[in-house]
């Protein structure tokens, strides 16, 4: 009897105790949306591959101000466990504004394709429904070092089980509201390679364990029995 009520609690705990694992997804793509906004309207000018850094924000000038989010790509890694938090987080590298301050917000984009679909990828501007909000302000001028949100419902609604239902996920990174063409540049600088989105998983007791457990929990049983 004193046996095994020493090692009932050593079962238990045994089932208790997870190891929980983070798995680092790849960064896939550091590009940026840029479209014209001149007169309260957009047209996308060009969805290509960025540098070190990127911005989200409103720049140029007259004629050819221009309104930018910055899109992070990552590819979704198949996992062996279920997943239990999900963070995203990037460097700001330094931010910008005249005319006054402006945040940015931080979005998941429900496509799979954010260069077939334009302007649609703006926020304020054409918005379709195509992105999750994720975070409010997620960063602001005068900002600095790296900026974390927790986006465990999004990633867990792109998996079926432990399987991705696509190869690559999309963040995108905006001002948080319209910027009119009489405003001065204001913007939030990102340093894009820093960006990452950290996946992690705790397994779940293994049959193997559950039997023995439950074998000590019938001996422990049996043995009051007896007393």
């Amino acid at each position: 009897m004193q046996f095994w009520t020493a090692l009932l609690p050593v079962l238990l705990g045994s089932m208790a105790v997870s190891r929980a694992a983070t798995i680092q997804a790849t960064l896939n793509s550091q590009d940026s949306i840029v479209g014209e906004r001149e007169g309260g309207t957009a047209a996308a000018v060009g969805y290509y591959a960025d540098s070190a850094n990127g911005q989200a924000g409103v720049g140029g000038g007259a004629g050819n101000r221009e309104n930018r989010n910055l899109i992070i790509g990552f590819i979704l890694p198949v996992l062996s466990e279920p997943i239990v938090s999900a963070t995203f987080s990037i460097l700001i590298a330094n931010s910008s504004s005249s005319g006054g301050s402006v945040a940015v917000d931080l979005y998941g984009l429900s496509t799979i394709n954010p260069d077939g679909t334009g302007t649609t990828l703006f926020a304020e501007i054409g918005a379709d429904g195509s992105q999750i909000f994720l975070m409010d302000a997620f960063a602001s001028p005068g900002d600095t070092g790296t900026k974390t949100a927790t986006v465990t419902d999004f990633i867990q609604s792109l998996y079926t089980g432990n399987t991705p239902n696509q190869t690559e996920v999309f963040f995108r990174i905006n001002p948080d509201r319209g910027l009119s063409t009489s405003q001065g540049p204001r913007r939030v600088t990102f340093t894009t390679s820093s960006a990452q989105l950290e996946i992690v998983t705790v397994p779940e007791p293994s049959l193997g364990l559950l039997s023995v457990a439950g074998f000590g929990l019938l001996l422990v049983k049996r043995s009051r029995r007896k007393i």
